[in-house]
């Protein structure tokens, strides 16, 4: 059920592979950070260096995105997580609100974000 560019297989190879390697306890969510396109346009910048912050089941994780924007959690909770983009004065335009991650070993979202 992938509806990804063919361009972008190598990143998902990449992710199962270390995926598998790691043998992860919990829950894993891949995906990639981009600004919100301007207006008009088609065009999503990726937000590459920048922190994320995941929390869900009484914890806290941290991922940081690559220079293509790239960033992956591992063992998260179940139950679900709310993300946040750690930029001053940006915010998590989508998705909004909880991700379950209930019945999903892996989960691949793309995220954007925007100024306020």
């Amino acid at each position: 059920m992938r509806n990804r560019r063919l361009i972008d297989v190598p990143n998902d190879l990449v992710f199962l592979r270390n995926w598998m390697q790691r043998g992860v306890q919990g829950h894993s969510l891949a995906g990639m950070l981009s600004e919100t396109p301007a207006a008009g346009g088609a065009y999503a910048p990726p937000m590459e260096l920048t922190k994320i912050v995941a929390t869900g089941g009484g914890k806290t994780f941290i991922a940081r995105t690559n220079l293509w924007g790239w960033f992956q959690f591992d063992g998260l909770p179940e139950d679900g997580i709310t993300l946040r983009v750690d930029r001053p004065g940006w915010h998590i335009r989508q998705p909004a609100g909880k991700i379950e991650l209930r019945g999903k070993n892996c989960l691949n979202v793309d995220i954007v974000a925007s100024p306020d």
